[in-house]
């Protein structure tokens, strides 16, 4: 019996949605697993990919990229094979939503400009200047 999980709620485009598969019993010999990959709502063609769960051992991972399945629901089905068969129905497939990658847009420069705060001074006394920093930075800035 197979089953796959998808531990990740949602990801965001680019991340590898990883996968776990696991067999119960562990197989006695090495145990290759097919798993279909589809992207919902998305341009992307489906796939078909396979692991392998070595002879001893009940579980292994799988990665399904997710380079271009922005706003797309990845969806990885076990697919009937040789020695082995879902465990359940609910347990043969997982879907997972996938996020656009958000870029940040380029802050503006920050422009400083500096002006007298009086047109004229008498000898002696203080002369101040007002420094503006349009847009405001985002940390310290050292003029």
């Amino acid at each position: 019996m197979v089953t796959i999980i998808a531990p990740e709620a949602s990801l965001t485009e680019g991340e590898p949605l990883n996968l776990g598969i696991r067999a119960e019993p562990a197989p006695r010999t090495d145990l290759t697993v097919a798993v279909t990959i589809t992207y919902g709502d998305c341009a992307l063609q489906q796939s078909a990919l396979s692991v392998t769960i070595p002879a001893g051992d009940s579980r292994t991972m799988l990665a399904v990229p997710t380079a271009g399945a922005a706003g797309c629901t990845v969806t990885a089905a076990i697919t009937a094979g040789e020695g082995y068969r879902a465990a359940t129905a609910a347990d043969a497939s997982v879907s997972v939503p996938v996020t656009a990658v958000t870029v940040q847009p380029e802050a503006p420069p920050t422009v400083v400009t500096i002006a007298a705060d009086q047109l004229t001074v008498v000898e002696g006394d203080d002369l101040s200047f007002t420094l503006t920093a349009a847009p405001p930075p985002a940390s310290d800035l050292t003029v």
